[in-house]
């Protein structure tokens, strides 16, 4: 074969090879454009030159293993480039589907939860869904290996001309990139979504020079100055006799779920309690929807609380008030690092949930773990101190339903298909699948409501009931599946309905967030004199609520801002774009400046 004749001939074939496979995985990631985010001619520009021009970047990257070893092994490096090339593609692939389902592409997050076991709740992989995931992988190695062939069985042209080529290509892509960011060109910069793990090249001062009139972009960077001061003074709390508090909160629980049939228990408890109608988690995603609740801070709060371990000011005033803790999770409380967030300063006894092995025999059998485990410790009977319980139910996650009995809403898919998710998969029988998890877990819901009753608690017992997030059902017609892929009604509003002795039922329409949580708790149960913005950015929800304000939105890769009918949704790299509350692109509508300084400032309220 020519390839393996001569260094030079291997040379070639490394060349052609490498592109063919750039220009291939460019192809896989330009799938993911959609015509709505193609502004004008400028944005289709972009795209041809940054998406090949980024591929066949990556594609000389990993090649240049199989380079070094052709100058000795040519053989070997001839398999070692396809093998690499064979991961690279299968790599491409799989973020292809991610970003399809979430928004967002493979990373630092995706990693956490591998490592950290949680991936299979994430998707619950069918064995169809296995054996299709086996037949791509096939299918790629197998036209990996014939490409390969192909090519070393020709003679082919000098790889110089393609190279320069390739390079002239990046190179136009990221002038053209730079030239949008420092001209706040939307249009270019809000394409970058599209070409995962890009590194784009900036130079204000450069465009500066040649004349372009360089503007500052709306965005939200986090915040980097000062260290964490949390909270700002010490808590001054004097209840003498607080009340009970329990936290039941339902993954993935949205909003329009609070009704007679899916959950019969909570609505009719709902009835009697405050019903808060506008509520917000602050984001899409389960650890900084918690991380918000408990601790009364936008969820970029979430690292610098990780790195120093340091627990929610709610968590330490119960300490210091003697509660006594029931902490269960049906899903471990240490994936994400509830440990080392949220609960940091309590004992590890503390933090409980089910064996791995009934974890894994079913969601189902977890979530009446949980439940059971509190019921008996209702039947402790009298005890002297106040308890705080919080039971996180997993089963919507996963769509976890009994197989005992039957599904409470027909037709239902059996199996989830993610690979199949698309505009014209019917979500029927997905959606009735999900409403019937959650009349599972209701029905766990009613009997500790039932219990609490029977002890005689709810005289003197705050109950909670809520969401971490929403869930959507391509519900915007957009493709949108899940959570964690936008800040819309379906991802981030949820119920929130609050039992507090003493006070009359009630439905309250104006707007709340999972910020306001913590500080409500803390002033009204346990009697904390201090102004709220020593240790919160959220608002009483006891007081009257405004019908408007700007809420700020957190996730992995993204933050965003809402303010009435608009989303102001910022990526981690580039300018950021407005949309409507269905997810529909806005073009140039002016961004509300007073909501984004607000933004930044609660993001660095607690820094000095």
């Amino acid at each position: 074969m020519p390839a393996l004749d001569s260094r030079k001939g291997f040379s070639r074939w490394l060349c052609w090879h490498g592109a063919a496979n750039g220009l291939l995985a460019a192809l896989v990631a330009a799938t993911l454009v959609t015509p709505a985010s193609i502004h004008n001619g400028w944005s289709l520009l972009f795209l041809s030159l940054a998406l090949p021009g980024h591929f066949l970047f990556l594609a000389a990257l990993l090649a240049l293993p199989a380079g070094l070893a052709g100058l000795w092994r040519r053989r070997f490096a001839l398999w070692l480039a396809v093998g690499t090339f064979t991961a690279g593609l299968i790599l491409v692939c799989a973020n292809h589907e991610v970003f399809r389902l979430y928004r967002f592409h493979l990373n630092s997050m995706v990693w956490n939860l591998i490592t950290g076991g949680a991936a299979g709740d994430i998707l619950a992989f069918s064995p169809l869904m296995w054996a299709l995931s086996l037949a791509a992988v096939t299918a790629i190695a197998l036209g990996q290996w014939l490409l390969a062939r192909f090519l070393a069985r020709r003679h082919l042209p000098s790889g110089g001309r393609l190279a320069a080529a390739s390079a002239a290509v990046m190179i136009c892509g990221q002038l053209l990139y730079a030239w949008g960011d420092a001209a706040g060109y939307t249009p270019v910069t809000a394409q970058l979504r599209y070409i995962p793990w890009a590194q784009p090249v900036t130079a204000k001062g450069l465009m500066r020079d040649l004349g372009v009139e360089v503007k500052t972009a709306d965005r939200l960077p986090r915040h980097k100055g000062g260290s964490l001061q949390y909270p700002r003074a010490p808590l001054q709390c004097s209840a003498e006799m607080p009340p009970n508090i329990l936290v039941l909160m339902v993954d993935s629980l949205r909003f329009d779920m609070l009704d007679p049939q899916v959950m019969p228990n909570a609505y009719a408890f709902a009835q009697n309690a405050l019903q808060f109608e506008r509520h917000y988690s602050n984001s899409n995603a389960t650890r900084f929807g918690v991380f918000s609740f408990f601790y009364g801070l936008p969820g970029s709060y979430w690292f610098d609380m990780l790195g120093r371990q340091r627990g929610a000011a709610l968590m330490t005033e119960l300490q210091r008030k003697d509660y006594d803790f029931f902490l269960y999770g049906s899903a471990p409380l240490n994936s994400p690092e509830f440990d080392k967030t949220v609960f940091a300063q309590l004992p590890e006894e503390e933090l409980h949930w089910p064996p791995r092995e009934l974890k894994k025999q079913s969601t189902v059998a977890a979530d009446r773990y949980i439940a059971e485990h509190f019921n008996r410790y209702l039947d402790e009977g009298e005890r002297e101190k106040p308890f705080f319980g919080f039971l996180f139910f997993d089963a919507p996650h996963g769509f976890a339903i009994p197989e005992d009995t039957p599904p409470a809403f027909q037709p239902v898919v059996e199996n989830v298909n993610y690979l199949a998710l698309d505009n014209d998969y019917d979500p029927l029988p997905f959606l009735n699948r999900y409403k019937s998890s959650i009349h599972f877990n209701d029905s766990l819901i009613g009997d500790i409501l039932q219990r609490l009753r029977q002890e005689q608690l709810l005289d003197n017992t705050i109950v909670v009931i809520t969401g971490d997030h929403g869930q959507e059902f391509n519900e915007t017609g957009k493709n949108f599946w899940g959570h964690n892929s936008n800040f819309s009604e379906w991802q981030t509003r949820v119920p929130m309905v609050i039992h507090w002795p003493g006070r009359e039922p009630q439905r309250i329409g104006g707007l709340s967030s999972h910020l306001d949580m913590a500080p409500t708790l803390m002033k009204h149960a346990l009697g904390c004199d201090n102004p709220l913005y020593d240790y919160t950015t959220g608002i009483d929800m006891l007081a009257p609520l405004p019908a408007d304000r700007a809420l700020l939105f957190n996730s992995w890769s993204r933050k965003a801002v809402r303010r009435g009918e608009l989303i102001y949704q910022f990526e981690q790299l580039g300018g950021g774009e407005v949309y409507d509350l269905d997810y529909n692109a806005q073009g140039e509508s002016t961004f509300d400046r007073g909501s984004l300084v607000q933004a930044l400032e609660d993001m660095g309220a607690f820094y000095r």
